[in-house]
């Protein structure tokens, strides 16, 4: 399951950096802090 929820986050992170180099938004910085609140 949680192999599952890695996989779901990679193809939302996919999906955005996609969206971003398809539109004229302003690009973000390489790396930064984000956490991520993972629920049992």
């Amino acid at each position: 399951m949680h192999r599952q929820k890695v996989e779901i986050a990679r193809d939302v992170a996919r999906k955005l950096l996609e969206a971003q180099a398809d539109s004229d938004l302003p690009t973000v910085k390489e790396s930064f802090d984000l956490p991520i609140i993972i629920e049992r």
